[in-house]
């Protein structure tokens, strides 16, 4: 056992000193907690096989569930500061593929460049997600090459474009899906990088984000299923009436909030020829008066709807409640806050899984209503512990339930919601409550399993960013 323990011993050495804090010795006591930690690893419990006559001496005779254990311990610098000290270490880490097969924002925006290659060397074709931030100057599409070199089957792409040259990115042939914030020089260069991006052939999902494109030459893309447009200034809406005549399979289309110049004829256009559309958001703030926004109940396959808004009229509610074709799902309202009569009048579209809205308390009785909701997000800031319970209690359903600015909320509702649903699956948001969640602490919140309190809001809706 004194091999296993001298390499492993070795190891917390290597990786002792990457960490570091404030009061100047927290990192080095981290690191021996660690040392000590992987120490303790001894056969029982971390053997390679069955018992044998002679124990294993060295620390690579571990098994992958032992090494996925050790690496729990480590930062990813750390795990790559190890990979680097031996090739026996890079092929165990490598065996361990799984781990970053999905690469999140959190990971490219901690590490440096030669980190990152490193990475990438290791996992290689086995990545298929890869997100970094969208901060214009984190000149992230520099590292396209990498991607390029070590991800071939990449299907997830998240970065933000500020060079005037793509060309590896054109070479990830197996891209679906790309999020692309773009911060280029002049218009020509925001046509030519969309159009570019018909030369990748599976591409179906685009997430854009570009603080100075019009749209021109997005309609190009006629093999995309999902568009979504970002919050910028800018955009020309009416372009959405050509790409709803191109896209034939488009079936997600966010307009955004902040689109300009949208005519009647051209909302009349995407109605009309959006025929596959099942997820449509857009904003009713900065309408015309002669854009006929009702008439989405007119889209047979609708089934998720977002609207930012300042008011909503009783004649789009009824034609909601009276919609032909498939019931719609889920039904979230950005705005002001609506009237009783109003949210009396939208619980009557029965077959809503999803809802949010904001109201008065006076309204959640109609909440009751809904059969079938597993999903409320509602901004409510006169509503008290009972009428959260009732909610809950009339709500059979309910997996989901977000409440925010509910200052009346106290820590008595997180004990009697404990106390009295600790059999039912549910998650529950309180936004700016009145709960003392330090005395409560976690023991108290994270023992049971099923409903689980987060301190904070419900960021999007579910239903609708499904697909």
């Amino acid at each position: 056992m004194s091999g296993i323990d001298d390499e492993a011993s070795a190891i917390a050495n290597a990786t002792a000193g990457t960490k570091r804090s404030n009061d100047g010795g927290a990192g080095e006591q981290v690191s021996r907690l660690k040392g000590r930690k992987i120490a303790k690893l001894d056969r029982t419990t971390c053997s390679a096989g069955p018992s044998t006559t002679h124990p294993a001496t060295t620390i690579f005779a571990l098994n992958t569930y032992c090494w996925d254990m050790i690496l729990s311990y480590l930062s990813l610098s750390e795990q790559l500061h190890l990979a680097a000290l031996s090739h026996q270490l890079k092929m165990l880490i490598e065996s361990l593929q799984h781990r970053y097969n999905i690469i999140e924002e959190s990971v490219t925006g901690s590490i440096g460049e030669s980190e990152l290659q490193q990475l990438l060397d290791i996992v290689r074709e086995h990545v298929i997600s890869y997100e970094s931030p969208l901060d214009p100057l984190s000149g992230q599409d520099r590292h396209l090459w990498m991607l390029r070199d070590y991800c071939p089957n990449l299907r997830h792409l998240k970065m933000s474009f500020r060079r005037p040259r793509w060309h590896d990115l054109l070479q990830l042939k197996n891209l679906t899906s790309l999020h692309a914030s773009l911060h280029f020089s002049n218009a020509g260069l925001y046509k030519n990088f969309i159009i570019s991006l018909s030369a990748l052939p599976h591409l179906k999902k685009l997430k854009l984000e570009a603080t100075s494109y019009t749209g021109d030459g997005l309609h190009a893309l006629d093999k995309l299923e999902y568009l979504e447009i970002g919050n910028q200034h800018g955009f020309d809406a009416s372009i959405l009436a050509s790409c709803c005549m191109t896209m034939k399979k488009l079936c997600h289309l966010n307009m955004g909030e902040n689109t300009a110049n949208l005519e009647g004829e051209d909302f009349r256009v995407i109605v009309r020829r959006g025929h596959n559309l099942e997820r449509l958001a857009f904003t009713i703030i900065h309408l015309k008066e002669n854009v006929p926004y009702d008439t989405v109940h007119q889209l047979p396959k609708l089934k998720h709807l977002q609207l930012w808004h300042w008011d909503i009229n009783a004649s789009f509610i009824e034609k909601l409640i009276q919609k032909p074709g498939t019931p719609l799902e889920s039904l979230i309202l950005v705005g002001d806050t609506l009237e009783p009569e109003q949210v009396y009048h939208i619980c009557e579209i029965s077959s809503l899984r999803e809802l949010s809205v904001a109201c008065r308390t006076d309204a959640a009785r109609s909440f009751l209503r809904l059969k079938h909701l597993e999903i409320l997000d509602v901004k409510m800031s006169d509503v008290s512990n009972d009428e959260l319970l009732a909610l809950l209690e009339g709500c059979a359903l309910l997996n989901v339930l977000g409440v925010r600015y509910c200052r009346l909320v106290t820590s008595e509702f997180v004990l009697k919601a404990l106390s009295l649903y600790s059999d039912r699956k549910i998650k529950i948001y309180l936004h700016e409550s009145s709960v003392d969640w330090c005395l409560l602490h976690l023991p108290v919140l994270n023992g049971n399993t099923n409903i689980q309190f987060i301190n904070g809001y419900l960021k999007s809706p579910i239903l609708i960013n499904n697909g």
